[in-house]
């Protein structure tokens, strides 16, 4: 492969070589500082910028606007995680019906990092993240119950195989017109919180990770109360990119208002990790018990066992 770069793109092949030989002897030069001169003395870009031949810079650091990956990905099994999604739930208790669509329609995306590229990279990335989750009533001609909406603007930094999250979250929930309908003796509550989260995972091996975290809300309405905490683990044993692997993931969530009780969650199933972004898009099946989900249904129990698809950015 290297002799047809050296045959096809000399200055590629001359600018590869030059890397490995300088990191080799120690040399600390980076990509850019390889890169900004052609073989005719003339300036191939500015100094500075990375080189667009060169793989090494990945490892530079550097600012980086609208990056493809994330340094802190949503829990796998993580109640309320801001990703795109739909759960075919059997559901026992609450209600909002015996068969339920669950879905999250939102994404968490990079706004800027300053760090290395891609998902395993180091260094620190501002977030947006945004997410609306709708109940429908399958056995209600599939009408909208409830929906959840979700946004914040965290702030991540990872160094090797520990990643931390610290920023802004909103929460607020919102009851169906039908259900309303349905169950005109429903006491509609005005359940919001605005909180400040910190989050934090950990690599334990190639394949499993634990994460913890913690939000207090410094503004909260309709029965919130201020600390919220969830801590889990994932397991993800990839074969290959082509034909991902099987995936495992547990998370506990507390609630103050519950006296710290909350709801227990499970999946299990088949994952796809794209390695450029590492994108994630699996299919499991899930169960979780405790309190309700939608946080409308105020200190109601519901236990739900269904099969999902998720896509995380």
């Amino acid at each position: 492969m290297f002799a047809r770069l050296v045959r096809r793109q000399p200055l590629t092949a001359f600018c590869a070589a030059a890397v490995c030989c300088a990191a080799a002897v120690g040399g600390g030069a980076h990509a850019d500082d390889l890169c900004t001169h052609d073989a005719g003395g003339g300036p191939l870009q500015q100094p500075g910028l990375n080189c667009p031949y060169c793989a090494a810079d990945d490892d530079v650091w550097r600012w980086r606007l609208l990056p493809s990956s994330l340094l802190f990905k949503p829990y796998v099994a993580g109640v309320k995680a801001a990703r795109m999604a739909g759960v075919i739930n059997h559901v026992e208790g609450g209600r909002m019906g015996e068969t339920t669509l669950d879905g999250s329609l939102g994404a968490r995306i990079g706004v800027v990092r300053f760090g290395q590229d891609g998902p395993d990279g180091d260094g620190w990335q501002l977030d947006i993240e945004a997410a609306a989750f709708p109940r429908l009533n399958a056995d209600e001609e599939m009408d909208v119950d409830a929906t959840d909406f979700r946004a914040g603007v965290p702030l991540s930094y990872r160094s090797g195989g520990t990643a931390f999250t610290f920023g802004y979250d909103h929460i607020s929930t919102h009851v169906g017109d039908e259900f309303l309908v349905r169950n005109p003796t429903f006491e509609r509550v005005n359940y919001s919180r605005d909180a400040l989260l910190f989050g934090v995972r950990q690599d334990l091996s190639p394949e499993l990770t634990a994460y913890a975290e913690a939000a207090y809300a410094f503004y909260r309405d309709g029965g919130s109360a201020p600390w919220a905490l969830q801590f889990g683990a994932e397991y993800f044993d990839e074969i290959s990119p082509g034909t991902g692997g099987p995936v495992a993931a547990a998370n506990v969530q507390l609630r103050e208002e519950y006296d710290f009780a909350g709801r227990f969650i499970t999946v299990v199933g088949w994952q796809f990790r794209e390695p450029e972004t590492g994108r994630l898009l699996r299919f499991a099946a899930q169960y979780d018990a405790g309190k309700s989900p939608y946080y409308e249904l105020f200190g109601e129990n519901e236990t739900a066992i269904g099969l999902g698809v998720f896509y995380d950015y």
